[in-house]
């Protein structure tokens, strides 16, 4: 009330509001307050783009992380969102060129190693599949779907022994990951 053009304390209010409420509708208007009072509160506009895809509104969120991206290009946490919303949106193309950006800002961001890796697999690309994945295990050893894709790739190469330790490691992270059960035994 005493300082009404305070951009940052919009911006807390809505964030506050949300963690009570966890109604976005109740915190977006605080949120949009504080980019109507600083425009280029890029984290404002990112929050505002997280609450609209809780809404299911992609579109509109994507819209928000693009702004947010405008205003801060080298915001590696939006632009990983916006790969992620492109992936929801089937816009193969534009997802992994948004997960090479994030690659090239953060090398070891796993959901971007995973997603790319990913992405590549669904066009049936393993050979850039696979040096993704072996990154992702190296560096995030416990990261189960990880080694579940590399347990797949091995087995589709006809490798039973690397496919058998990719299963054994999904097993040790996620003992109740039932593909992975599966896929051991049919090796065994």
């Amino acid at each position: 009330k005493e300082f009404p053009a305070f951009a940052e304390a919009h911006h807390l209010y809505g964030l506050v509001e949300f963690h009570l409420t966890q109604q976005p509708e109740r915190a977006i208007p605080a949120l949009q307050q504080a980019i109507h009072h600083n425009p280029n509160l890029a984290q404002a506009q990112y929050d505002v783009a997280l609450l609209l895809i809780k809404q299911e509104n992609m579109k509109e969120a994507q819209d928000a992380v693009q702004q947010a991206l405008n205003i801060y290009p080298r915001f590696w946490e939006a632009r990983l969102t916006l790969a992620k919303l492109f992936d929801r949106m089937a816009l193969r193309n534009q997802a992994i060129e948004e997960y090479k950006s994030v690659l090239s800002q953060q090398p070891a961001q796993a959901e971007a190693l995973y997603n790319l890796a990913y992405q590549y697999l669904q066009t049936e690309d393993v050979d850039l599949a696979k040096p993704l994945l072996i990154q992702l295990t190296e560096q995030h050893p416990h990261h189960a779907d990880g080694w579940y894709l590399l347990g797949r790739i091995a087995e589709r190469n006809n490798q039973p022994t690397q496919a058998l330790h990719a299963y054994q490691k999904v097993i040790e992270e996620n003992p109740e990951h039932s593909e992975a059960h599966y896929n051991l035994g049919f090796i065994y």
